[in-house]
């Protein structure tokens, strides 16, 4: 074998051993880069104790727009209109069944771009259970579909 094709292989087994370097490197940087990004998840304990964390909520009373940002839903069981302050109209309004107590707190934990409050769980817990105390949404072991009198607002329903 001549010195040429020595230093061909030479060429190649550096060009590999600096590719693979980079590519540890470049894991490393953006593992820490991901790291610094990431959010913190608190502990959420209160949710872990919750006996309902498994299951699924979802919304058993009509609803209409009051206005462009809130609405009222009609109590199906008291002849009298609620209306909500902002987490139980959230929380209302995302009870559709397809997601368990568990599942949607760890989605409203990522909505937030920054710090993740600690109580989080604690909040929508508190909310939940006032919204089942209402009998506005109920728990289900199994993912639920909407009644079709409840999926929309009155107002767009058809008659």
């Amino acid at each position: 074998m001549g010195s040429a094709s020595l230093d061909v292989i030479n060429a190649r087994t550096y060009n590999a051993i600096i590719r693979r370097k980079l590519k540890e490197l470049s894991k490393t940087m953006f593992d820490s880069i991901r790291r610094y990004f990431q959010k913190e998840k608190p502990a959420f304990k209160s949710l872990q104790a919750f006996p309902h964390k498994d299951k699924y909520f979802y919304r058993v009373a009509p609803w209409d727009w009051l206005t462009d940002k809130h609405i009222h839903v009609y109590d199906p069981h008291n002849p009298r209109v609620i209306t909500m302050d902002d987490w139980p109209q959230l929380i209302f309004l995302d009870a559709n069944g397809k997601l368990t107590v568990s599942e949607y707190v760890d989605y409203m934990a990522e909505c937030y771009s920054s710090t993740i409050p600690k109580k989080l769980d604690e909040t929508i817990i508190h909310e939940l259970t006032a919204l089942l105390d209402m009998k506005l949404i109920e728990y289900s072991s199994t993912k639920k579909e909407l009644d079709a009198k409840f999926q929309n607002p009155i107002s767009s329903q058809k008659n």
